[in-house]
């Protein structure tokens, strides 16, 4: 069974003269008759879980009275057969505590050791070799450099460049013929190898013509036609999506459940920490089955516009990010108890859960809504009255 591990807390002098600190005193036995000191730093140690809850959210002055005990361990409230068995005594007094507590998802896994410079939790060569070595910049500078004019000026400068040191180290006086004779001859060498469109310009068409190049015009777009469609009676359609503002950034996601006559049964908003885009997606698969769980709602299609998560959800991959293996192993569990399936869809047909997860980054905390925001209504009811969206490409 996995255990949590703390982390430092650090109390200053004046953290130290208040409730908070009276109990922070308790746990690493101050001696009250000597003056404070500016700071002490405490190390939580592995397994003990109760010393940083109590402090961060219950100001205590008697240590007998606390239950579990400081000394408690995960184990000790914690079973994979049961799950977290705690004191109803300590659920009554505390249960903003208690409900965090039972909100923590535990892995029935054995301990392993992960590579935290990796996604996957495995060190490879690749991975020891960028965390070991200097931090590169991550500005692609030849990005950054555009030409003052365009391809055939630049070409140009070149050859008149290639002239004038003929000229100035061979001695060789350049003849205008020669120089002419080059320059049609790699005009022609370049239309014979071109592989690249023209612009939809005249300038460019009439440029191309008195260089005697034949253009190509870009093909015209593919369009696809995308349609979002209710579920069967008796099952919820849940649209979700997940958005980073980076690679990695602050990241959000969002879901919405629909009946089958494309009513909103609910949705939700969620900010999450620094991660990448699909990182965003899993977590939003994530907390949509949580979500149907925990409302009763067995019979789900989950329908996203990840092919990421549409793949892991159907092979029952386990191949996520480390850091979020409980919590995925938590979610296949729940959903072979389902009638559950997924589905891909564009993200021209995804526009509500898109319009939610764009806002999700900004808020504050994750949010919980009965019925659709007003800043969503216009693509529901697009939806609603079978309105299809378009993909070009």
């Amino acid at each position: 069974m996995a255990r949590g591990v703390g982390t430092p807390l650090k109390f200053d002098r004046a953290t130290l003269e208040d409730d908070y600190g009276h109990f922070a005193r308790m746990l690493i036995d101050v001696d009250l008759s000597k003056p404070l000191p500016d700071s002490i730093m405490i190390e939580v140690g592995e397994d003990c879980l109760f010393p940083t809850l109590y402090f961060e959210n219950v100001p205590i002055k008697d240590r007998s009275s606390l239950q579990p005990p400081l000394d408690s361990v995960v184990g000790d409230i914690y079973s994979d057969a049961m799950g977290w068995d705690i004191p109803a005594s300590f659920k009554a007094s505390h249960p903003v505590v208690a409900s965090e507590i039972e909100k923590v998802v535990v892995s029935t896994d054995p301990d392993s050791l992960v590579w935290t410079c990796s996604l996957d939790g495995v060190v490879s060569c690749k991975s020891a070799y960028d965390s070991l070595s200097e931090v590169r910049s991550s500005v692609f500078w030849a990005l950054k450099c555009k030409l003052s004019g365009g391809f055939l000026s630049s070409r140009f400068s070149g050859w008149c460049g290639s002239l004038r040191n003929q000229a100035t180290f061979e001695g060789g006086k350049p003849v205008f013929t020669d120089a002419l004779s080059m320059i049609w001859r790699s005009v022609r060498e370049a239309n014979s190898l071109q592989s690249g469109t023209m612009k939809n310009s005249v300038d460019e068409l009439q440029t191309l013509q008195r260089l005697h190049v034949s253009g190509r015009p870009p093909k015209a777009p593919r369009i696809l036609e995308v349609n979002w469609h209710p579920p069967p009676p008796g099952c919820l359609k849940v649209n979700t999506d997940g958005v980073a503002f980076g690679s990695p950034g602050l990241a959000g996601c969002a879901g919405v459940f629909r009946t089958c006559r494309g009513f909103v049964r609910g949705c939700f908003d969620i900010p999450l920490c620094v991660c990448f885009a699909f990182e965003a997606e899993l977590v939003a698969a994530v907390h949509t089955i949580d979500y149907a769980w925990t409302f009763g709602w067995h019979r789900l299609w989950l329908e996203s516009d990840s092919t990421f998560v549409v793949n892991i959800l159907r092979s029952r991959s386990r191949k996520v990010p480390w850091h979020w293996c409980p919590a995925w192993d938590r979610c296949l569990r729940l959903i072979s108890q389902m009638d559950f399936a997924v589905t891909h869809i564009y993200r021209e047909g995804n526009q509500v859960a898109d319009s939610l997860a764009s806002r999700s980054p900004s808020i504050v905390s994750p949010t919980w809504w009965w019925t659709s925001p007003s800043f969503c209504s216009p693509f529901i009811f697009n939806d609603f009255c079978c309105r299809p969206s378009f993909r070009f490409y």
